[in-house]
């Protein structure tokens, strides 16, 4: 299951935050891999 989609579902509280947490952490290293593998 995508977490986006657990998310959705879920009430907030603990385990809500640990997801946002995770998700941002991809979301930084898609965007340092991006970085990283155009860099010269």
């Amino acid at each position: 299951m995508r977490l986006e989609s657990r998310l959705a579902q879920l009430p907030r509280g603990a385990e809500r935050e640990q997801i946002v947490a995770r998700i941002e952490q991809l979301r930084t290293a898609v965007e340092l891999n991006a970085m990283l593998s155009t860099a010269g």
